[in-house]
C-alpha cells in the first residue's frame, strides 16, 4: 500500500483546487488508475468485477458498484484478508474499541444497521491522512475561515450539538477531541449536547459554557439563532460548523449575521469521506483530486450540468483498503463546472437536501421550534420503524405517519413511536400537542424523496 503520512498528505492537498482545471483532472486520473490496478491485484472481488476492462479504459467503463454489493461481499471486497465481517461486527459493538485501531492499524466506520442491513467502511491510514488534510487545508484553512483570529489556540471550547450514539461520526469526532482534552486535563472546555435535549436546557448550557466553536447539523443552530436573537440564548462563538443535511444560504447568511460568526458547511458521507466544501460564494466546491462525482439518472446515464441528478456515483480516490470506485448513492445533486468568483478551479455541486419544515408550536407565549432530525432520531432506534412522517395541521396538533418493516407488529411499533414523540414533546413543554396517528402511505415531493416533517395549515 502507497504510505501517505501526514506531512506528505499536506504537500499533496496543498492548493492543488487553485490549479488549472485540465491539471486537477489529470491528477484524479492518474489516481483512479493507480485505485484500480491496486482494486485488481488485492480484491478478489474486484479483480473479477473488473477483468473486462479494457486497456486504455475511460471511467465509464468501470462497471457500477452498489451498496448491496459491498455488504453482501464485503469479504472479498476488501483488499486485507485479514479484514472479515466477522470481526469488524466484533469491533464495532464494543464502543471503547473505536477509539483504537482496528487490527492495530485501520478505522472503521459504520452505519446503525437498524432499518437495513449494517453498510461497515474500513478507512486506512492513506484516506486518514489525505481527508485530515482536506479537512486542515480547505475547510479550516479555506478563504471561510482562515483570517479568523485566534481559531488556532490548543484549548478552544468545543461544543457539539449532535444525535448521539457511538456509530454516528459526528458523535465519534466530537469524542475524539474530548478525550483528547480530558488527556490533558481540559475535559471541562468540551460540552455535548442532544438535539433531543429540550430547548430551554440547550440554552442554560450554551449560555453557562461560552463556546468558541459550535459542531451542529443546520436546521438545529437555526432554530437556536431565533433564541440568540430574542436575546435568551446569548453567546458568542468563533465559528459555526455545520454538516450532515443541507444548509440553504439564506439561512447561513441568518446564523451568521445573528451569532456575528462566519458559519462553514460540509458535504460528506460514510463512503466518500470529504466530498465538497462550502467557499464564500455559498458554493459547495468537490474536492475533484481527491474525490470523482458523478451525477446521473434513475438508470446510472450521466446527466449534464446544470440538469438535478436522480443519484451520484461516488469514487474515493484515497481509501485502498476497501475500494470505493463509482458506488451507486442516491444524493441529488446539480454539477456545475462554470469557473466560481472565490478562486477555486474545482467544479461545485447544489445538493438537493431534504426539503422539511421546521415545526412551530406555542409555549407560554413563546414560539418553541422544532426541527425535522429531533422527529427522525426519535424515531430511529425504534426497531420495526421504517419511516416517519410528521404533518403539522394546527399550532397544537400534528398527524403521525408511520411505515413498519416486514415481520413487526404494527401496533407495538406505533405505540413505540407514538411514546417517544410524547416525551420529546413533553420536554419541551408542550404535553398539550394533540398526535393523531394515521394509517396512510408517506408523503413524498415531486422528485419523490420522502419529507420527515412539514405544514399544511395557514
Amino acid at each position: 500500500m502507497e504510505f501517505i503520512d501526514a506531512k506528505l498528505a499536506a504537500a499533496l492537498v496543498a492548493g492543488t483546487d487553485q490549479r488549472e482545471r485540465k491539471e486537477i483532472e489529470d491528477l484524479a486520473r492518474q489516481r483512479l488508475c493507480f485505485l484500480v490496478d491496486y482494486a485488481r491485484e488485492h480484491s478478489p472481488y474486484l479483480k473479477e468485477k473488473y477483468e473486462d476492462l479494457p486497456e486504455n479504459y475511460r471511467l465509464a467503463d468501470i462497471p457500477i458498484s452498489t451498496r448491496e454489493e459491498m455488504t453482501e461481499l464485503f469479504d472479498r471486497w476488501v483488499c486485507d484478508p485479514e479484514i472479515t465481517t466477522e470481526k469488524v461486527d466484533e469491533y464495532v459493538a464494543d464502543f471503547e474499541n473505536l477509539f483504537t485501531p482496528f487490527l492495530g492499524k485501520y478505522r472503521v466506520i459504520s452505519t446503525s444497521g437498524t432499518t437495513a442491513q449494517p453498510l461497515r467502511i474500513v478507512r486506512d491510514s492513506r484516506h486518514i491522512a489525505i481527508h485530515d488534510a482536506l479537512m486542515a487545508e480547505r475547510y479550516f484553512g479555506g478563504p471561510l475561515l482562515k483570517d479568523v483570529e485566534g481559531l488556532n489556540e490548543p484549548d478552544l471550547k468545543q461544543c457539539a450539538i449532535v444525535a448521539p450514539g457511538g456509530l454516528n461520526s459526528s458523535y465519534l469526532s466530537f469524542e475524539r477531541v474530548r478525550r483528547s482534552y480530558k488527556a490533558r486535563g481540559i475535559e471541562d472546555r468540551t460540552l455535548f449536547l442532544s438535539t433531543l435535549a429540550p430547548v430551554e436546557e440547550m440554552i442554560r448550557k450554551l449560555n453557562e459554557f461560552q463556546p468558541d466553536v459550535i459542531g451542529c447539523y443546520p436546521s438545529v443552530i437555526y432554530t437556536l439563532a431565533f433564541e440568540q436573537k430574542a436575546g435568551r440564548l446569548d453567546i458568542h462563538p468563533k465559528i459555526i460548523g455545520c454538516s450532515a443535511e443541507k444548509l440553504p444560504e439564506e439561512n447561513r447568511k441568518f446564523i451568521s449575521e445573528v451569532f456575528g460568526c462566519p458559519v462553514n458547511d460540509n458535504y460528506c458521507s460514510t463512503e466518500g469521506g470529504e466530498v465538497a466544501m462550502l467557499c464564500p460564494n455559498g458554493h459547495m466546491h468537490v474536492n475533484s483530486d481527491w474525490v470523482i462525482v458523478e451525477p446521473v439518472d434513475r438508470e446510472n446515464n450521466p446527466v449534464p450540468c446544470g440538469v438535478k441528478s436522480e443519484g451520484i456515483l461516488m469514487t474515493n480516490l484515497a481509501c485502498l483498503v476497501q475500494p470505493v470506485i463509482r458506488y451507486r448513492m442516491t444524493d441529488s445533486v446539480i454539477m456545475h463546472d462554470e469557473i466560481c468568483g472565490c478562486g477555486l478551479n474545482t467544479p461545485w455541486i447544489d445538493i438537493d437536501g431534504r426539503v422539511d419544515d421546521i415545526l412551530e408550536f406555542d409555549h407560554n407565549g413563546t414560539t418553541v421550534r422544532m426541527p425535522a432530525v429531533l422527529f427522525e432520531l426519535c424515531a430511529k432506534d425504534i426497531p420495526g420503524c421504517d419511516h416517519c412522517q410528521v404533518i403539522q395541521r394546527a399550532h397544537d396538533a400534528i398527524e403521525m405517519r408511520i411505515s413498519v418493516m416486514p415481520g413487526y407488529d404494527r401496533v407495538e411499533t406505533e405505540q413505540k413511536i407514538l411514546f417517544s414523540f410524547r416525551q420529546l414533546f413533553e420536554s419541551n413543554g408542550l404535553g398539550s400537542i394533540r398526535i393523531e396517528l394515521v394509517n396512510k402511505p408517506l408523503e413524498r415531493t415531486r422528485s419523490g424523496k420522502l419529507r420527515i416533517a412539514f405544514k399544511e395549515f395557514v
